[in-house]
């Protein structure tokens, strides 16, 4: 594979070139997952730290009332109960 009018060092530094930049290439690719794979667990871990509220739940009946609160069955996606309390 010996272009015409290349020596063969200069064949060699070619190859070594084309080696590199694929290597290099496909080192970036894994760093790009990398990256995209920390923001998807960074945004994850973000939404699970937010705090619940009253708000956040659909109540369905009361159960009980108290001085600090009620206590009532509510649905939010697999939680099927809650408790609030009213502190003054």
């Amino acid at each position: 594979m010996k272009a015409e009018g290349l020596s063969d060092q200069e064949v060699n530094f070619q190859k070594q070139n084309f080696i590199v930049k694929i290597l290099l290439y496909f080192f970036l690719k894994k760093l790009e997952k990398r990256h995209l794979h920390a923001a998807k667990e960074t945004e994850y871990l973000r939404l699970k730290r937010v705090k619940m509220s009253a708000d956040d739940f659909e109540p369905l009946k009361v159960i009980g009332r108290g001085a600090f609160g009620e206590v009532t069955v509510s649905f939010k996606k697999n939680i099927f109960f809650s408790k609030l309390i009213n502190f003054l």
